[in-house]
């Protein structure tokens, strides 16, 4: 599961964690979310196979659960996950 916002994270993440020019957050099937390091990610106007999360929507596969809000998107599976919006990231 990744999750990028067009305009980049903000804010940044600390400087050595990624060298790319755009970081979004992942989380795999197991372990922690944390910030994942693309040069080319796919936004989902190109991959028709990404869904569109419209806000107040739930979307659930592949062990995980998203909840978008006006406020963000958080993806969680068991007890990892994380939060993204245009003014703030978390991973938990």
């Amino acid at each position: 599961m990744e999750c990028d916002v067009r305009s980049g994270l903000q804010p940044t993440p600390p400087r050595g964690t990624c060298e790319l020019d755009q970081p979004g957050v992942m989380m795999t099937a197991s372990g922690p979310a944390a910030v994942s390091c693309r040069g080319d990610p796919t936004p989902a106007g190109i991959d028709r196979r990404i869904p569109v999360l419209p806000y107040g929507h739930v979307w659930q596969g592949f062990g995980f659960i998203c909840t978008s809000r006006i406020t963000g998107i958080t993806c969680r599976r068991a007890d990892h996950g994380f939060f993204v919006s245009r003014e703030r990231w978390r991973v938990f």
